[in-house]
């Protein structure tokens, strides 16, 4: 009997301090995703993932098969998604710049040196490793 009430108590005082804890939090605001590219990366290759948002900035993840491996970097980008570029850190000298290019209709995101690179045929690991468009 006292263990029961134990545990009755334990589950009141969690959902009080939650409760408590929930007033003072300020809700997450979404931010409109214009661009979504993954390399799908994990146990074969590194996993890259970034987010490009409506105001101007992006979230880059980069990611293994390992539980907690992900590291984060956000910044400032310039996005254009006409001529098909995308350059993170716009803001700084060393930004790096991705080019849109297109292979057996799936859409890449490479370097400008890798652009005619990831068309040839013998190029499957380029392809696998690079960035593409979120399924």
């Amino acid at each position: 009997m006292r263990s029961r009430c134990s545990i009755v108590m334990l589950l009141l005082v969690r959902a009080t301090l939650r409760g408590f804890l929930a007033i003072g939090a300020e809700p997450v605001q979404k931010r409109k995703v214009v661009l979504a590219v993954d390399n799908y990366g994990g146990f074969s290759h590194g996993g890259r993932r970034i987010s490009v948002f409506a105001d101007g900035s992006y979230e880059d993840v980069v990611y293994t098969d390992v539980v907690g491996s992900e590291k984060e970097r956000r910044g400032n980008c310039a996005f254009d998604s006409k001529a098909g570029t995308l350059t993170l850190d716009s803001d700084k000298k060393d930004g790096e710049r991705l080019f849109r290019t297109s292979y057996d209709g799936k859409e890449y995101w490479v370097h400008k040196d890798e652009v005619d690179r990831i068309k040839k045929s013998m190029e499957s690991r380029l392809r696998q490793t690079s960035l593409r468009n979120k399924r």
